[in-house]
């Protein structure tokens, strides 16, 4: 028990269930719970956790028999500790934790399960988390991941895992400090399962498609978007997009408003059809249509049901040659 103590002194956020009374930072056990890994098969699967820490949730999945267990984790100190766990406790020799950074380090394997808990909020870049996950998954491989869900992040996930991941649930993790955490489960298809395109030219003499699904909040855009969606589309939320926009006067209004302009989106496309409506449309076009390389693209969101703005979209499309399909609900 010494020696356990020891080693587990030296960190200060996973609570293993080694020592009786032991409480640290976070709520191992309720996340591991939560997570619903216990109901996984991984008998003879490869499995990657992204932001270790101290391997409490790889150690977890040990009697599972899973074929090799990998972990990255950027602190020196929580990989030094999960290695000496593994030595003095668990005794494994599938199990390596690798100190190393996830978007630069250069995987010798590809894995059925992939998990980043508790560490997705600290990456900057989201598109290239998605995207990286995605080339080291098997085909039906799972990315198993928590989020940290509250207005001042604006996460819209769906665009990015949308046209690789399939949404199979999602659900609650634990709530930590004044927020709630949420489990997305996403499961990356097999190639047979990805539609294919008619053996027709479909572009015709137009240079992209575009498909613009539209209407009031909560009446299953959403929804609609996931189900229509397959890689041969780009999804991109056009609602989202006006609250990332690199525009002065929009960051500008955002920050004067404060975080409940979130839940007030109305405000946002008020100001923007009154203040600076072909400003946003070509910063929009320019930034999320034109640059991008994909020939077909899926457009969401509530913004379009601005007459004004909407017509200056299609102007720019006519201009560029664009073929646009629009998408409403009737009943």
């Amino acid at each position: 028990m010494a020696d356990i103590t020891k080693i587990l002194e030296k960190s200060h956020y996973q609570t293993f269930d080694l020592i009786p009374g032991d409480k640290r930072d976070s709520d191992s056990k309720g996340r591991f719970e939560c997570s619903r890994l216990s109901t996984y098969n991984l008998e003879g699967k490869t499995v990657l956790d992204i932001g270790c820490n101290a391997g409490y949730f790889l150690f977890k999945l040990l009697g599972k028999n899973p074929k090799h267990l990998v972990g990255i984790e950027l602190g020196e100190k929580f990989v030094q500790i999960a290695n000496d766990l593994n030595r003095e406790i668990y005794k494994s020799s599938i199990i390596e934790f690798i100190l190393g950074d996830f978007f630069t380090h250069q995987f010798s394997q590809k894995f059925d399960l992939i998990i980043c808990f508790s560490t997705f909020h600290y990456f900057k870049d989201n598109q290239l988390f998605f995207d990286k996950c995605y080339k080291l998954l098997n085909e039906s491989g799972t990315l198993l991941l928590e989020v940290e869900e509250y207005p001042e992040n604006s996460l819209n996930l769906q665009t990015y895992f949308a046209g690789k991941y399939y949404l199979i649930n999602k659900y609650n993790s634990v709530k930590q400090i004044s927020h709630q955490r949420w489990f997305y489960e996403l499961k990356k298809p097999k190639m047979a399962e990805l539609p294919s395109l008619d053996k027709r030219q479909l572009q015709g003499n137009y240079q992209k498609t575009i498909i613009v699904l539209t209407g009031p909040s909560n009446i299953g855009k959403s929804t609609m978007a996931e189900l229509l969606l397959n890689n041969n589309l780009d999804y991109i939320s056009i609602d989202s997009a006006i609250l990332k926009a690199e525009l002065p006067e929009i960051k500008s209004f955002i920050t004067s408003y404060g975080p409940s302009i979130h839940y007030d989106l109305g405000k946002l496309f008020g100001f923007v059809r009154q203040n600076c409506p072909d400003r946003f449309i070509a910063y929009f076009f320019n930034k999320y249509i034109k640059e991008n390389s994909n020939l077909n693209i899926f457009i969401e969101g509530y913004l379009f049901m601005l007459t004004s703005l909407y017509k200056l979209f299609l102007n720019k499309c006519r201009e560029n040659n664009y073929r646009v399909w629009s998408i409403g609900r009737i009943i």
